[in-house]
Formats: C-alpha cells, sequence, structure tokens
C-alpha cells in the first residue's frame, strides 16, 4: 500500500472516529435516560400492583374473618337456644297443670253450695277433659293418692274408675308409685319416664316429662306430660323462624343443612327446604351438601368455595363460605359472600391508590422528557465541543473530556434526586396503604399491626393495654335514611370525636364498616372507661344532622398477660354484642 493510500484512510479513520465522537453523545445519553425511566417507571407499577394485591388480600382475610364471626355468632345462639328446650318444656308442662288446677279451685268454689261433691267432680273432670296440646298427645289427668284414675286421654278413658297404682312405663319404672310420692312429700314435681306413643305403630322408646302437682281437695292429684322430641321439633322450628328473620335484615343469608343432607333453612331455596340434598339427581344444591360432608369430615368447621348463582347480579359467581357444625347436634350452619362484592369494595378503597400512582407516573413521564430535552441539548452542546476540540491537541482533548464528565457526574445527581424522589413518593403510597380512605383513621392491617407491636410490649414491658371495640347504632339505618354520602360525613365525623377524646398515644382504626377498635397503652381498664364514656357523651350530643341522636356500643377488655391477639378481640367484641343485646348506647366491660 503507497503512502498516499495510508494517509486516505486514516484521514478515513480519523473522520469515522469523529463523526463517532460528534454523534455518539445524541445516541447514548437520551438512551440512557429512557432507559433509566422505563426502570423507574417499572418499578412503581409493580410497587402499585403489590399495594393492590396487599389490600385485595387484606379485604379477603376480613371478608373471611367476618364470615367466621357470624357463623360463630350463630351456632352459639343456636346451642344457647337448644339447651334451654328442656327449660322451655318443663315451665310449659307447669303451668298447664297449675292452670288447670286454678280452674278446678274456680269450680269447686262457683258450685260448693249448690251441687253435691260428686257432681263437682264430674263438672271439673269434663271442663278438663277437653284441655289437650300437641294434637292430643299431652292432657291433663286426675288420679287420687290410691292410684285411681278419675281423667285419662281417650286412649286410657276405659281406666276410668280403675286404680293402676303399679301401673310401670318402658323402662319398668313404677311412675304411679313415683308421683304419688312426690306429691305426698313436695306437693309437686317433675319426673322423666319412656312410652311408646299410641299416636304411633312403632316400638320406639320416647322419653317424656311429667309434672304432677297435689291438688288439696278429694286426695287428688293432676299432672301433664310432654314428649321430648315433640318439645325439641317445636323449638327447632321457632329458632328456624327467628334465624330466617335475621336473614331479611341482612344483604347476606344463613343455610342451615342436617348432616344427614336435609335442608333445614334457606331462604333462596325454600322450595327445597325440608328435603334431602344427597337424594337429589343432580345441581348445584347436591355438590355443595357434597362438598359441606367432605370439609366436615374430619373437622367441625372450614371454608369452602363454589360457584352459586347471585340474584343481585343475575349471573353464576364463586362464592366463599364458612360453614361450622352446632356442638352437640347434627346442624350444620354456613354463610358467604361473592366474589364480585369483594371486587366492588376492592375498586372503591383503590380509587384513591389509583389517583396517587398515576399522579406519581405523569411527574415520572414528565421528569424524564425533561430530563430527555436537557440530554438532548447536553448532547448537542457536547458534539459540537467535541468537533471543534478533536482539530486540537491530545492534550487539549483530555482537558475536554474532564469537562464532560464533569456534565456527566451533573446528570447523574440529577438521576439520583429524581430517584430519591421516586423513594420518598413510594414511602407516601405505602402510608397510603396504611390509612383509612375516607376516615383517615388506621386501616384494619395497620391497627392490627399496631396491636401486635403494643402486645409485643405488654409482654415485654409489663406494661397496661386496654382495647375497645365500638360499633355505631343503627348505622344501616343512617345509610338507608339519609344515603351513603351522610353515611360516609357520619362516620368522618364520629372518627373526629374520637380523636378529639383520645390521647397521642392512643391509636384507633377502621376495623370494618362502621366498627372501630380502640387503643389505649399504659391505660387500665377502669381509666379508658372514663375516656370512652366522655367519648359516647360527645358523640350523643353531637350535632350529626339526623334527626335522632347518633350512639355507640362499646365493649371494653384489659389486655391479659400472654393473651393472643384473637382471644383479646373475640372478648371484645363478646361485649360489645352484649351491649348491642341489652339496647345499644352501652359499654360493657369484662
Amino acid at each position: 500500500m503507497t503512502t498516499k493510500n495510508k494517509q486516505f484512510f486514516s484521514i478515513l479513520n480519523e473522520n469515522s472516529i469523529v463523526n463517532l465522537l460528534a454523534y455518539g453523545p445524541f445516541i447514548f445519553i437520551p438512551s440512557a435516560v429512557l432507559i433509566l425511566s422505563f426502570l423507574m417507571i417499572s418499578a412503581s407499577n409493580e410497587s402499585f400492583d403489590r399495594n393492590i394485591k396487599k389490600v385485595e388480600q387484606n379485604l379477603y382475610n376480613s371478608r373471611n374473618k367476618t364470615l367466621k364471626t357470624q357463623v360463630e355468632f350463630m351456632v352459639n345462639h343456636i346451642s344457647y337456644h337448644k339447651s334451654i328446650t328442656k327449660d322451655d318444656m318443663k315451665n310449659r308442662v307447669q303451668k298447664r297443670v297449675e292452670n288447670a288446677i286454678s280452674i278446678a279451685h274456680s269450680l269447686e268454689k262457683k258450685y260448693r253450695n249448690i251441687k253435691t261433691q260428686k257432681e263437682i267432680q264430674e263438672i271439673i273432670i269434663e271442663v278438663l277433659r277437653s284441655m289437650t296440646w300437641n294434637y292430643g298427645e299431652s292432657f291433663i289427668w286426675i288420679m287420687d293418692f290410691n292410684g285411681v284414675f278419675y281423667l285419662a286421654p281417650e286412649y286410657l278413658r276405659h281406666l276410668e274408675g280403675t286404680s293402676i297404682i303399679d301401673f310401670k312405663d318402658s323402662s319398668g319404672n313404677e311412675i304411679i308409685k313415683e308421683e304419688i310420692k312426690i306429691c305426698s312429700n313436695e306437693g309437686e314435681g317433675f319426673l322423666w319416664d319412656t312410652f311408646t306413643r299410641p299416636s304411633r305403630n312403632s316400638d320406639k322408646q320416647f322419653h317424656q316429662l311429667a309434672f304432677v302437682k297435689k291438688f288439696g281437695l278429694y286426695d287428688w292429684y293432676m299432672g301433664s306430660s310432654e314428649y321430648l322430641d315433640t318439645a325439641t321439633k317445636r323449638s327447632d322450628e321457632v329458632l328456624l323462624t327467628s334465624i330466617s328473620k335475621i336473614d331479611a335484615m341482612n344483604s347476606n343469608y344463613f343455610y342451615i343443612v342436617n348432616r344427614d343432607g336435609t335442608l333445614l333453612l334457606h331462604s333462596e331455596l325454600p322450595q327445597l327446604v325440608g328435603k334431602n340434598l344427597k337424594k337429589l339427581e343432580s345441581g348445584a344444591a347436591k355438590r355443595t351438601f357434597l362438598m359441606i360432608e367432605k370439609a366436615l369430615k374430619n373437622t367441625k368447621d372450614g371454608y369452602i368455595t363454589y360457584n352459586w348463582y347471585n340474584s343481585q347480579t343475575k349471573q353464576e359467581e364463586k362464592k366463599y363460605t364458612y360453614l361450622k357444625e352446632v356442638p352437640s347436634s347434627d346442624w350444620v350452619v354456613a354463610t358467604g359472600y361473592y366474589e364480585s362484592s369483594v371486587q366492588n369494595e376492592l375498586a372503591k378503597n383503590s380509587k384513591e391508590l389509583y389517583e396517587t400512582h398515576n399522579m406519581k407516573l405523569t411527574n415520572l413521564i414528565y421528569g424524564s422528557i425533561f430530563i430527555l430535552l436537557v440530554s438532548l441539548v447536553i448532547s448537542y452542546f457536547v458534539s459540537r465541543f467535541i468537533r471543534k476540540s478533536f482539530e486540537n491537541y491530545q492534550v487539549q482533548i483530555t482537558t475536554k473530556a474532564k469537562e464532560l464528565k464533569i456534565l456527566n457526574n451533573s446528570l447523574e445527581s440529577k438521576v439520583k434526586q429524581r430517584t430519591e424522589q421516586l423513594f420518598q413518593a413510594t414511602k407516601d403510597l405505602e402510608k397510603i396503604a396504611k390509612t383509612d380512605y375516607l376516615t383517615k383513621a388506621h386501616s384494619r392491617y395497620s391497627i392490627m399491626e399496631i396491636l401486635k407491636h403494643e402486645i409485643h410490649r405488654c409482654n415485654r414491658h409489663k406494661t397496661m393495654l386496654s382495647v375497645a371495640m365500638v360499633d355505631i347504632d343503627w348505622f344501616k339505618n343512617v345509610n338507608d335514611v339519609y344515603g351513603h354520602d351522610k353515611g360516609d360525613f357520619v362516620l368522618v365525623e364520629v372518627v373526629k370525636l374520637f380523636m378529639f377524646n383520645l390521647r397521642d398515644i392512643d391509636y384507633i382504626g377502621r376495623y370494618g364498616g362502621e366498627e372501630f377498635l380502640l387503643l389505649m397503652p399504659d391505660t387500665k381498664k377502669d381509666g379508658a372507661k372514663i375516656t370512652i364514656e366522655r367519648m359516647m357523651k360527645n358523640i350523643s350530643e353531637h350535632d350529626f344532622g339526623l334527626k335522632t341522636p347518633l350512639t355507640i356500643s362499646v365493649g371494653l377488655v384489659e389486655y391479659e398477660d400472654d393473651e393472643s391477639i384473637d382471644i383479646l378481640l373475640k372478648r371484645a367484641d363478646t361485649l360489645l354484642y352484649e351491649s348491642k343485646e341489652n339496647g345499644r348506647n352501652l359499654l360493657t366491660i369484662e
């Protein structure tokens, strides 16, 4: 290669280097800005998605816990109702006998001076003969202390006038002698016996409760009885009716099924009540019961999910249900919620998060555009500077390169500043997630985290902690009568009154729709009681723009050593329920 050719290629290489150095900043600097902006926006979107999922999970956890609380409340209600069945039966049977004796005394008093004793006895017998209950299974009988039958039921009427003192029940007990002994020694009393039922062609034995009482005249005593299964059936019918009325006042409903598959209560499937779901040919009801049966195979409660028709949205949706077996019973109680209800609430709760996120994205985009424009301007001057400087000596190039480095450091400083702003915006977003968007109180997630921290502090430092569960009385009526905007206003005002009465070290969190949790560190329940009573007074006297004063019901407990959060909250919730049951506008302390 000739010297001229070498010079040509050398000049060509130099021009290529000059062009590369001249136009390189227009490629590399804006590209770096775009890549960095893209990474920052992606990180912001990922953080937002995580927060939304966290809020969604908290909503599902809250709903599931609410389901469990509702079902456990209903199970306790049913257990209590079933436990008092025998007491109710005792009261009914005793009242029948006492009414019969009262009638007999009135008749004796009325006719004692105008009729003979035998005639009076016949009048009493005929009047009391018509007193029957439970389709003739329960009746009034009259006997004397020698076991002579004076008044017998229709199927034993042939024994009237004869002594059955040696009569025994199906278990071999001499019940007539037992009745006479009770009336002779105590005047009145109860006893259990066992009989086959004349109205049923069966050898099955049925337990029966009897009450006998001395009449005081004619050497008589009177009695009446009732079969336990009849009383249980009657009590269950009353119980199911009361539960159906509770369903009518709520958006969701309970359904009750027997372990053998018989549907006992379901407001949306009244046509299947009384039928055995296992014996149905097919359908959602049968599939659901089989899931219930499987869920309760090795436990007493559990969660299940299935598809069910939503009468509000008019379409089939995924439904989450919690179910529990009633102790000492074959009943299973269940209630649930539709997935759409959680998604609707999530959309409502996420509105402020969306707005904040969109504002942050807008700032990032505008910031990126601004930096990009600045980088283009810088690139232009850098390119121009390099083109001119390349013609100078290597020393001048080195000097100018240092100036370029200074400019790059300035750009990195700006990027660092934007990154710090992004970090601060992320912290602000997390703060929003911990705050109830409407009332500005702590969110349920946040207040539960604070409660964990305070319990840890109590256990570590042996300090005190009072916890109050608060519910606004008749809040649903406020929404129904005045609208949800008024309901939101009331919630905000109530929280302001809470905060006005609480100390700086106290906490308030929105636990549910109109339910709040108050935490009072370093406070015994006696001191907390004074604060809450003042708070209740302020709320009842505050003008919310309602026709009637607004009140709250409160359950107050004091933390006990090494107590779990669930037990602590359940104690407070139970006391809150007592305040509600005892008339509302009450503070109940354990």
